[in-house]
């Protein structure tokens, strides 16, 4: 199943995070443009235009970006919300444990590389896993409309208790 709670998180709580976003994006400008793959690491651009900018100069950029692999404190932090853990406590019960795989999945506009296909999120994961209860937050930072890239759910596509096969 799902729940949409629109505006949990405040937009001070996510300033950390879109802060250290900021700074993934500038590490990987710097990359890029210290081996001659950009000519512009559009640094006045800010958070909303930066990556697509970057993305325009160098395709890939984003994907580049979601391989990275790093794991900012403020995310951390983010997850460890006690407002959060307090719903998911209400699906799952008090033992919850974190989960290795998170993703920093940004999209640029009109890039069928950051467009993620329809799946489960189960499927990712190891057939013996498929009945542990295993939440997942999709936290925008941005302001999500089908235009721009919002969650798309299908209801009830759970019930059946098949997982389908899919590739990404």
């Amino acid at each position: 199943g799902f729940l949409v709670v629109p505006d949990f998180f405040t937009p001070e709580e996510l300033a950390p995070v879109c802060e250290a976003v900021e700074e993934c994006v500038d590490v990987l400008a710097n990359r890029l443009y210290d081996g001659g793959k950009i000519a512009d690491k559009c640094e006045d651009a800010g958070f909303y235009k930066r990556l697509t900018l970057l993305e325009k100069q160098f395709k890939g950029t984003a994907v580049l970006l979601h391989k990275m692999g790093t794991l900012p404190p403020a995310f951390r932090q983010l997850w460890a919300n006690e407002r959060l853990l307090n719903v998911v406590e209400q699906f799952i019960g008090p033992n919850i444990a974190g989960n290795p795989v998170w993703n920093l999945r940004t999209k640029t506009p009109s890039n069928e590389q950051t467009t993620v296909p329809w799946h489960q999120d189960n499927s990712y994961f190891d057939p013996s896993a498929l009945h542990t209860l295993m939440p997942t937050a999709w936290i925008p930072l941005i302001d999500a409309n089908t235009t721009n890239g919002c969650m798309q759910l299908v209801r009830g596509g759970h019930r059946k208790g098949v997982t389908a096969t899919h590739t990404c």
